[in-house]
């Protein structure tokens, strides 16, 4: 008897195995991946930013709240006013125009570091506003600068800081001339840090210099709209705190991420030429935060943004302004929170994949990836919120790419050898359904209840003795390919031919519940198709032949069985196979086409009068003694009424190998 163990591992450790595998295989790339999110490589960082500037084009614009507005150097104002720098008369004079008007605040994006003679006329200008800010910028890398003089101007800019935020560290500075500082009602740096793409993402709200942190012009100018003083604005634990109620999220470095509305345009904007002619709308000045600065192409103040490539630095100070004072704020998601993400994603994914099939990975991976973009979209849009895609998304792919070139490699080769051994047994749908389903096929013996077929031609040896070798070969070949093609069409598992003998069974690979019920129908069918074989072979004048066909239905041991490393055999071997073809050998005896036993009838019976056996009943032919057997055993015909169903799809089987009865059931 064949032993119990397998010949080679049995499919479903192995597919326990494999999924062990791949999970494995997944978790490692995953934690490979966190580790290359805590180096932070330049070029993930690249396209984690660039992935930032994709979810604020599809957030779309936004309209700014309506509490600034831009004077332009625009290049109409140049080709009216001239070449530029101009006089600070002009400006004085801009100032003298906007100051009936009572704007809430002007901020001069201009750095006046050199004294000219005009300089008084646009201090007097300032004071008989006294909302005005100018501009100062901060060098890094070059000579150490002189502390700033007591009273210098730079102290309005002051911001204390606490622990964690350390800004940068300025190596010196350019502040107004002390005579236009001293009469502005606040100054603050215009520094930006574009990151490595050219793209400007960051307001650096804090920059150092000696020993303590000074505020952007946008900074100093919501300050000032907000009537904020002093300790008012403060800095610690990650937050920039704008009086008691405004928390702006910072870097470690003093900066924080820049909320755009839109590209270029977004503001109401008003030539300067324009409003020193008058020939404006005084209600976009009135109670606005008026930003004053240059849009012209030649003046090279164009800067990069996510929405624009080439926005006016004036008018990212407007966003930056804007943001503030309405609490629209962006923040990156923590490190601990990132992980996170990756983590989860990558796991879970592992998980599903190392239970999927590649079709089933690859879908699972695309979803999940679908899944994160979404996700991260919304976050960024309803709460400002940038968590990292490409570390998580990337690791998906790795994932997918590792998990799906392991199945090929490892456990394909499981599939070539189940196909390699059921090929010629089973149809293409059954082979696939064991390679989808491992589990359900054990190689090297099983025990299961399974029906037996045997047909055999009757009186075969005399025909050929009668005829010619090629004309016996020509009648077997379309014979057995008739019959085994209506076994494949039943789902039937092809055992063998033995001469002109044909043996099948059915349960085995895959469990079939009413196994006799195909046995029978394919008997049946069997039984129609050699009646048409029958009346061709008439009709063209060749003597007919005839068949028998035995079934049983019993406990078998069945399993790919023969001589280790040599050749092997899916077969069935048992009491209830022998009796089977004993069986068979009773049709000539009753002189029927079809001979059941009581076991197989038994099976049949409920689902007789129904698809795919309407019409069909069973005439008991009594008892009969059959060699190796004691016991005589009770036969039965099976008789047709009426034509049976044949597979669906099938019509005639010699048409169509590839039918299922489980259709015709259904009908």
């Amino acid at each position: 008897m064949p032993r119990r163990e397998p010949p080679f591992d049995a499919p479903e450790p192995r597919h326990r195995k494999g999924r062990r595998t791949s999970l494995l295989l997944g978790a490692a790339i995953t934690l490979a991946t966190a580790l290359l999110m805590c180096a932070r490589p330049a070029v993930f960082e690249l396209f984690e930013r660039k992935s930032l500037d994709l979810r604020a084009q599809f957030r779309g614009e936004a309209a700014p709240p309506g509490n600034v507005t831009i004077i332009a150097i625009d290049d109409a104002s140049l080709r009216r006013l001239g070449r530029f720098p101009w006089p600070r008369r002009r400006f004085a004079r801009l100032l003298d125009v906007l100051a009936p008007l009572k704007p809430r605040l002007v901020v001069l994006d201009l750095i006046f570091s050199e004294p000219e003679a005009d300089d008084p006329l646009l201090a007097e200008a300032m004071a008989r506003s006294g909302n005005v800010l100018l501009a100062a910028y901060f060098t890094f890398g070059g000579p150490k600068g002189p502390d700033p003089p007591p009273r210098s101007s730079l102290r309005t800019a002051a911001v204390p800081v606490a622990g964690g935020v350390a800004p940068p560290e300025a190596d010196s500075v350019t502040l107004p001339v002390p005579l236009l500082g001293r009469n502005a009602l606040a100054v603050g740096h215009i520094n930006l840090f574009p990151d490595p793409d050219g793209v400007v993402r960051w307001e650096p709200l804090l920059v150092g210099y000696r020993g303590r942190a000074y505020a952007s012009l946008s900074l100093a100018a919501a300050a000032r709209a907000l009537e904020l003083r002093g300790t008012d604005v403060t800095a610690s634990g990650g937050r920039l705190h704008l009086g008691p109620d405004r928390r702006i999220p910072l870097d470690p470095f003093g900066r924080t991420l820049l909320h755009y509305y839109g590209g270029a345009g977004c503001f109401p904007t008003l030539s300067f030429a324009d409003v020193l002619d008058g020939r404006f709308d005084p209600g976009l000045v009135r109670g606005r935060i008026v930003l004053v600065g240059a849009t012209a192409v030649g003046v090279y103040d164009l800067r990069v943004t996510p929405f624009s490539p080439n926005m006016p630095g004036v008018e990212k100070h407007a966003h930056v302004i804007s943001s503030l004072l309405e609490g629209r704020v962006l923040r990156r998601a923590s490190f601990a929170v990132n992980l996170w993400i990756l983590l989860a994603t990558g796991l879970f994914f592992s998980w599903a994949a190392a239970r999927s099939r590649a079709a089933g990975a690859t879908a699972v991976a695309l979803g999940g990836l679908a899944a994160l973009l979404v996700s991260a979209a919304v976050l960024y849009s309803r709460l400002g919120l940038w968590v990292n895609v490409i570390y998580p998304g990337s690791n998906v792919v790795a994932v997918l790419i590792a998990v799906l070139a392991y199945k090929f490699a490892v456990e394909d080769r499981f599939a070539r050898r189940i196909r390699r051994i059921f090929s010629a047994y089973v149809t293409e749908r059954v082979v696939n359904e064991l390679i989808r389903s491992p589990e359900m096929v054990k190689l090297g013996g099983l025990r299961r209840e399974i029906t037996i077929l045997f047909c055999d031609l009757r009186d075969f040896t005399p025909f050929s003795e009668a005829h010619s070798p090629e004309e016996v070969v020509r009648r077997l070949n379309e014979f057995l390919t008739a019959m085994s093609e209506i076994v494949l069409a039943w789902d039937g598992t092809l055992d063998k031919f033995v001469g002109d003998q044909i043996v099948a069974f059915w349960n085995a690979p895959l469990p079939q519940p009413d196994h006799a019920v195909r046995a029978v129908a394919c008997a049946l069918e069997m039984e129609r198709r050699l009646e048409d074989l029958q009346a061709g072979w008439r009709a063209a004048g060749k003597e007919p032949l005839r068949m028998g066909i035995g079934l049983n239905t019993g406990e078998a041991l069945v399993g790919n069985i023969g001589a280790e490393g040599k050749k092997m055999e899916y077969t069935a071997i048992g009491d209830t196979v022998n009796l089977g073809a004993r069986v068979e050998g009773l049709t000539r005896w009753f002189d029927v086409p079809v001979l059941v036993t009581r076991s197989t009838a038994e099976a049949v019976a409920p689902r007789l009068g129904r698809p795919p056996l309407e019409g069909v009943r069973f005439e008991s032919l009594g008892e009969a003694t059959v060699k190796g057997r004691r016991r005589p055993v009770e036969v039965f015909r099976p008789i047709r009424d009426q034509e049976p169903a044949p597979p669906s799809g099938a019509g005639n089987a010699a048409k169509s190998s590839s039918a299922s009865p489980e259709r015709a059931e259904e009908g």
